[in-house]
Parts: C-alpha cells; structure tokens; sequence
C-alpha cells in the first residue's frame, strides 16, 4: 500500500518497480544488473551522464555519474559503506558488460549486496516520498550534497 502510494509521487518517475521485479525474476549477472538499474533509475539523473545539463554552479563537478550515484546512495541511508559497495558492484557490472578477461561466477554474496541495497534505496526513496512533494532533482541533489561525505 505505501509503494502504491509513493509511486503516485514524483520520486517513482522513474521505472524503478519494473526493474526490481525483473530483478527479482532473474538470477546471477542478470540479477545484479537489474538491480543495479533498479537503482540507478531510484537516485539516478540524466544530468549525471550530461554537465550541461546541470546547474550552474556545479558544487560536484568532478564526480563521475558512478559516484553521483553512490554518493546519493550514501546521503540517503546515511551509510557510506552502501556507497562503496555500489560502486564496487558497478566495477563487477562494468567488468561483466565490457567483456573483460577473468570474470568469475557472481558469487551469492554479491548477488545479496546488491539485492540489499536496491531494496534499502527504494525503501528509503518510499519514504521520502512521504515527506516531500518536491520535484525529483531537487530531491536527488539534496541527497547528493548530503552523500559526498562518504566518497
């Protein structure tokens, strides 16, 4: 009933459930990468891939879009080791996408900490949505000023 709720909002513009059930549908690489897009449609902005997109000044100017995202990710929670662990699932996902020697199995662990954080960001973005009406950029770069700390 909440997520009912807060996809009502301008938080869900974004195809968040759609990911995290393909997620959830899924195993391995697929389950990683889903949920990694599961979050990067939570606390990602099309500004993160476009400077000229962003406003002026930019206060995070040499973050790359990974970092933006994972620094998001730490504001939110609140926890900078989700921020890490982000980006250090994005690197297994990068590795896996652009064909780089040695991949190994996903391991169960990593399938784990990528389920826990795609579910810790869409809770926490599940209750935002309940305490603000506010446009979803302006949301997301609140949570970015407050997660650069933890990068």
């Amino acid at each position: 009933m909440e997520f009912d709720a807060a996809r009502q909002g301008p938080l869900f513009e974004t195809p968040v459930a759609h990911f995290l059930l393909r997620a959830f549908l899924s195993d391995g690489i697929d389950e990683v990468i889903a949920h990694m897009t599961a979050i990067e449609a939570a606390v990602g902005l099309e500004m993160d891939h476009k400077a000229k997109l962003r406003p002026k000044p930019d206060l995070h100017k040499g973050l790359s879009a990974t970092k933006r995202v994972a620094a998001r990710i730490g504001g939110m929670l609140n926890d900078g080791s989700a921020a890490r662990d982000y980006q250090e699932l994005f690197e297994l996902r990068s590795t896996f996408i652009h064909g780089r020697a040695g991949l190994q199995k996903i391991s169960t662990a990593k399938r784990v900490m990528a389920r826990s954080i795609a579910r810790r960001v869409t809770a926490g973005l599940i209750n935002l949505s309940h305490q603000t009406a506010r446009p979803r950029s302006d949301v997301l770069t609140d949570l970015l000023d407050h997660g650069a700390q933890y990068l």
